[in-house]
């Protein structure tokens, strides 16, 4: 909603309490006309599916479903703003604290590289002081805090790539927090080949465990296919995240976190928590 405010994005996916309470039947009529259309949707069947009957039911069901719609105007590229929101809560035991920078689009080449960031920074595992990210193992080696999370949402023009943290509050946040930016800004300079390759078999992990159910595999498949037009499949994308470097992880960093405005996203008792201006002069080390 800050990221991309002013633009279809910013716009809550359940709608608000004003809008919600003023549709009418008319507004989701015309709704389902415009975009529940041919062009815009996919059948997908995975598993023990026979194609032809697939085919066949689908045809049956869908076949009072128009080609095309009236046509939906997006408005453009959404534009990414820098924002600070804060939510103070004394009551709370715990801060979460999120930090995001604009990411790719689903279409972008280097969307498996940004999947290799992600898993660079924050790892699962059931020991945190042995992960192989250097953000986790910093943390549980100073106990700063509870959960890490990164997220990294790709959309047809645009992104939102970041990490989320979730501490005890408590004089250590500002410790947590340059922690937190010293190794995200850190991908912009110290990055070795060993610790990229780590990372390309953890996102190949994730995705071969993702997609053994195959309810995930159809969404994978969905999702492609109106995103990309095509299914990219497990030996492209492996084929793909082999060819990375320690250099495109850079490359790529430098173009999205160095120097770059930043979202804030805060909630909890605040009273140690930096300015803005703290966290925006972290994206960047002085280098001469």
């Amino acid at each position: 909603e800050l990221a991309f405010r002013g633009t279809s994005l910013a716009r809550p996916v359940f709608g608000t309490t004003e809008s919600v309470s003023n549709l009418t039947a008319d507004d989701l009529s015309n709704f389902v006309k415009s975009h529940h259309t041919g062009d815009r949707i996919v059948v997908v069947g995975a598993g023990a599916v026979e194609h032809e009957q697939l085919c066949k039911l689908a045809s049956g069901s869908l076949s009072d479903v128009p080609s095309t719609g009236s046509g939906v105007s997006d408005g453009g590229k959404p534009f990414f703003i820098g924002s600070d929101i804060r939510m103070r809560e004394d009551d709370l035991k715990y801060i979460d604290l999120a930090i995001g920078f604009e990411g790719l689009s689903s279409r972008n080449a280097d969307v498996p590289v940004l999947s290799v960031m992600s898993a660079l920074l924050a790892t699962p595992g059931n020991n945190p002081k042995h992960s192989g990210s250097k953000l986790i193992k910093a943390f549980a080696s100073e106990d700063l805090v509870e959960n890490v999370k990164t997220f990294n949402f790709a959309y047809n023009d645009t992104g939102l790539f970041g990490v989320y943290i979730k501490t005890k509050y408590g004089p250590h946040i500002p410790d947590a927090v340059w922690m937190l930016q010293e190794e995200v800004t850190s991908l912009c300079y110290e990055v070795d080949d060993a610790e990229v390759l780590r990372a390309v078999n953890q996102v190949k992990a994730a995705r071969l465990g993702r997609i053994q159910k195959t309810e995930n595999l159809a969404s994978e498949i969905g999702e492609n296919f109106l995103s990309l037009g095509r299914y990219v499949t497990e030996k492209e994308m492996f084929d793909r995240l082999d060819t990375i470097r320690a250099d495109d992880v850079k490359r790529v960093a430098m173009r999205l976190l160095n120097d770059r405005d930043l979202v804030l996203s805060v909630i909890g008792p605040l009273h140690t928590v930096p300015d803005y201006a703290r966290f925006r002069r972290r994206t960047y080390w002085l280098r001469y």
